[in-house]
């Protein structure tokens, strides 16, 4: 018997079935439209790839469940709308595949999958398994936590302070010294003045003549034009200012949305 392109189900011809067209309904059609609308396959995952059969490939829902020791792939996706909910654990995924296009399932999501024969399955919704308003796949944020909770994974920076930036130029790292590092000095960097640093300074100078007593002379026995000369008395050595940036702080985690 001819059957319908997308969901198998069979074509009733004129003149067909005569005196038990009635059963045949109920069999070929009406029971594979319940199946569509609100049938439900329950796969136990471990790390094992699934074939599913026609059957299981034909209900409303796919559930998968188990614990997860490898990758698995679960092949035979029909056409059309449906759903799939991943509520495996282990640290390993779960990927659906027509038998040549793929599209992942991470776990501890629900999933409103769309396949067709030219595109393969591909997900048009995607939500937690406490539903509501949720997060897209692949929004960074930021958490006050330990560790990262049920289906995000950690971003690989650490000891970093926050910029905020503009739109269009975020997403990158800049600078040189960690941020425990800075925070923890007492002190600023040792740094000897330059000649350029130094303040202007004048001295009042007058060369005493034939032993006066002048105050404001330098040295006694220097005579009219004779010549004398100042010897520094600094060190040259660099110093430092006190400093204190111990400021109290929060530890954030950084997480991706899988």
């Amino acid at each position: 018997m001819p059957t319908t392109a997308l969901k198998l189900m069979e074509i009733q011809t004129t003149g067909s079935n005569s005196g038990t067209w009635g059963q045949v309904l109920n069999d070929s059609v009406i029971q594979l439209l319940d199946d569509f609308l609100a049938g439900i396959t329950t796969l136990s995952l471990t790390n094992a790839n699934v074939t599913l059969s026609a059957s299981q490939a034909r209900m409303c829902m796919l559930r998968l469940s188990g614990t997860l020791t490898g990758n698995v792939i679960i092949t035979n996706a029909n056409n059309g709308v449906y759903l799939v909910e991943n509520v495996t654990s282990g640290s390993f995924s779960v990927t659906l595949s027509d038998g040549s296009l793929t599209v992942a399932l991470p776990q501890s999501r629900r999933y409103v999958i769309y396949r067709d024969a030219t595109n393969g399955p591909r997900i048009i919704s995607n939500v937690g398994l406490t539903g509501g308003n949720d997060v897209p796949t692949g929004a960074v944020m930021l958490f006050y936590a330990s560790s990262a909770p049920s289906g995000w994974a950690a971003v690989a920076l650490n000891d970093y302070a926050i910029k905020i930036v503009t739109n269009g130029s975020g997403g990158v790292t800049s600078g040189s010294v960690a941020y425990s590092t800075l925070f923890a000095r007492t002190a600023t960097d040792g740094h000897t003045l330059t000649l350029a640093e130094t303040p202007s300074l004048t001295i009042p100078a007058r060369a005493a003549s034939n032993g006066s007593t002048d105050n404001t002379r330098l040295s006694a026995g220097f005579s009219n034009g004779s010549g004398f000369s100042f010897t520094s008395g600094g060190s040259g050595n660099s110093h430092t200012h006190d400093i204190d940036m111990r400021v109290n702080t929060a530890a954030m985690t950084l997480y991706t949305k899988s």
